[in-house]
């Protein structure tokens, strides 16, 4: 069963986009530096080796209502957020790492704005609290195949579950 766990979330479970929240550019401090060792250390690295990075920074933060800070920064350092410092986060990484590897004319990453099916039920509308009224989580467009990657870093924090539909 666990070996299948990603195929039957994405079975059950559908991410529709209703919005993108615009991407920050601010100073990522040491994370920056620690982007920067990793890329150098994989000059040669895939799409797939990218995510699994930008996921094991995002890893390292704890889930919480109450996110300590707004800017990717902040978050890292604070150690704690929620799906939308989730995908800040996991958003800030990889656009530093596309860059780093001189790839942005092949990817693009977006944090995106959605809402969750479940077997075609709404969960954000099932759930009444300002809290569930939305759900943070990011794309990677290939810009030359036009394939996109969806990829949601709060819910691989507890299910190891990397892509979504």
């Amino acid at each position: 069963m666990v070996l299948f766990r990603g195929s039957l979330f994405r079975a059950m479970v559908d991410y529709e986009i209703v919005g993108e929240r615009p991407q920050q550019v601010t100073p990522l401090g040491d994370l920056k530096s620690t982007i920067h060792q990793w890329t150098d250390a994989h000059p040669n690295a895939t799409l797939n080796d990218m995510v699994s990075f930008a996921l094991s920074i995002t890893s390292s933060l704890t889930f919480t209502s109450t996110q300590k800070g707004s800017t990717p920064e902040q978050i890292y350092e604070g150690g704690a957020a929620h799906c939308v410092g989730y995908a800040l986060l996991f958003n800030a990484v990889m656009t530093e790492t596309i860059a780093a590897l001189q790839l942005q004319e092949q990817y693009q990453c977006r944090h995106e704005v959605g809402v969750i099916y479940l077997f075609g039920i709404n969960l954000n509308e099932a759930i009444d609290h300002p809290f569930f009224r939305d759900h943070d989580f990011n794309s990677i467009k290939d810009l030359k195949t036009e394939e996109v990657l969806y990829i949601d870093a709060s819910l691989y924090d507890y299910t190891w579950i990397d892509r979504v539909n």
